[in-house]
């Protein structure tokens, strides 16, 4: 379940300073795909997707405001709501290898899901986006959904 450690990811970066306690947990998150620490001298602009569709105008207002000024476009950013959606999930088509995660067949993975929760937001929301060159889009309400990460979303 290394795959929902963003914060595993994100650490390759280097916008921060890393313990070696962090680098080992990093190293240790899976084996699937190898991870090198290359330091990276771009800024980062990071969101979480769901800031994408946000329905609350003022917050989705802010956000691509935000986006906008850190791309430097001159031209305000289209309301991604009005955009079509393509490829999304349409919950009137249910395909056999979909699962509902609610179902208590997979109450261990969602423990494993919410644990890489916890680690992956509390890293990202207490160092990672403090960093000089991270920037937010929406910072409250960013920390707000990553904060949703450590509740199980079934209970």
């Amino acid at each position: 379940m290394a795959y929902a450690r963003y914060d595993a990811y994100l650490k390759q970066l280097m916008k921060v300073p890393l313990q070696s306690k962090e680098i080992k947990d990093m190293l240790d998150t899976d084996a699937f795909w190898e991870k090198r620490m290359i330091p990276n001298p771009y800024p980062i602009f990071i969101y979480n997707d769901e800031q994408l569709n946000d329905d609350n105008n003022t917050r989705s207002n802010m956000f691509r405001r935000e986006l906008q000024h850190f791309l430097e476009l001159d031209s305000p950013l289209v309301d991604f709501n009005s955009m079509p959606r393509i490829n999304t999930h349409d919950d009137r088509v249910v395909y056999p290898e979909q699962i509902n995660i609610c179902n208590e067949t997979y109450v261990k993975i969602r423990k494993t899901l919410v644990e890489a929760g916890i680690k992956s937001s509390k890293w990202i929301v207490d160092k990672f986006i403090n960093a000089d060159d991270v920037f937010v889009g929406n910072r409250n309400h960013f920390i707000e959904q990553l904060y949703s990460w450590r509740t199980d979303p079934c209970k």
